[in-house]
């Protein structure tokens, strides 16, 4: 494709056709939608930024008219009873926290002008776009009651390698804003990528275990169709398969067999059809509905022994990872060593 391909203007596209019964969470219904298309940033194992420059050069960042969007949004309200809007942007921000804050703050004057009010919103972000005054603007205006935030890494080496245009720094800052607002989230942790050490493991590790009471998941970094990072896999040599499922092995053979010792140990908790790890999302978003809808009833112990669950379920998955690092760190083990260990862990 070139660039002399026409790309419609995100207005001129037909709303989603939503027929059948919403999701819904203690009666409240919910809507998907989107505000923007493609991200600002170029992460080297992001397929959705590698997608957008390749079909749409120059194009890979396109924001919807606000009233568009809140005409949308005042439609689900009024004709479908839609109170909840997941806004499942690939990154609901703008690269400037000043205009993050007047968007935010025009999209709520126009939902308002609509009399759209009682109502409750889920968003995604980068680290670095969690600023005070756009995210004041995102709970108190939009009423947010999830934020997801794309830490992925905490470790500088897989900062590095996945090219995520935030530093360490950004990460417990993005943490300490939306504690500091109450406002709850969650993320996903990369754990492993082509390059990650032992050092940069016990890096995310600690910073796992110093946020336990956000739910998270963690996983590897996988090779996608047309990213930085399967170029530099394919390149070195080390991308085995095909566009059907690419697969590495990483440098470091060490971290490979933690990473094959806690795939084994962590499948049914954390990456099964109903694994334990995306039940605790689950049910903290269940509860941050009830807070936000039914103050009046709200029993604040719910929360405390939502967040007392989801720590007790944090602090037992990295002590189960420390103990498999600190069991490959010793040296080579048995066969029925690391099979008991295996047994022990995933119970």
């Amino acid at each position: 494709m070139n660039g002399s391909r026409h790309v419609p203007e995100l207005s001129t596209l037909a709303w989603p056709d939503r027929r059948g019964e919403p999701a819904a969470a203690f009666g409240h219904r919910i809507a998907p939608l989107v505000s923007t298309r493609g991200c600002y940033a170029n992460c080297t194992f992001c397929c959705i930024a590698a997608w957008h420059e390749q079909a749409l050069p120059g194009k890979r960042y396109r924001e919807r008219p606000l009233e568009d969007v809140a005409d949308e949004m005042a439609s689900l309200h009024h004709d479908r009873d839609i109170d909840i809007f997941v806004f499942h942007d690939d990154n609901f921000f703008l690269p400037s926290g000043v205009k993050n804050a007047e968007r935010i703050n025009l999209l709520a004057d126009l939902l308002e002008a609509r009399g759209v009010r009682d109502y409750a919103t889920v968003v995604k972000a980068r680290p670095t776009d969690v600023q005070p005054k756009a995210f004041e603007a995102l709970k108190h205006r939009l009423h947010c009651i999830r934020a997801y935030v794309g830490i992925e890494t905490d470790a500088d080496q897989g900062l590095e390698t996945l090219q995520r245009w935030a530093q360490s720094k950004h990460n417990h800052r993005a943490m300490a804003e939306v504690e500091r607002l109450d406002l709850y989230t969650c993320f996903n942790i990369l754990l492993f990528d082509p390059d990650t050490t032992l050092a940069s493991l016990d890096d995310n590790l600690a910073f796992m275990e110093k946020y336990a009471h956000h739910p998270f998941n963690f996983g590897r970094t996988e090779l996608y169709a047309g990213t930085p990072l399967l170029a530099r896999m394919q390149q070195e040599g080390r991308a085995r398969g095909d566009w059907l499922q690419w697969d590495y092995s990483m440098a470091d053979e060490r971290v490979e067999r933690v990473f094959s010792l806690a795939n084994r140990a962590f499948d049914e908790r954390n990456f099964g059809a109903k694994s334990l790890a995306n039940t605790m999302m689950g049910m903290r978003f269940d509860l941050e509905v009830a807070r936000h809808f039914h103050a009046e009833v709200f029993d604040p112990r719910w929360l405390a022994e939502g967040k007392a669950l989801t720590s007790a379920l944090t602090i037992d998955t990295v002590d189960g990872l420390e103990e498999i690092v600190a069991h490959v760190k010793v040296g080579e083990a048995s066969k029925a060593d690391d099979e008991s260990m295996i047994e022990r862990l995933s119970r």
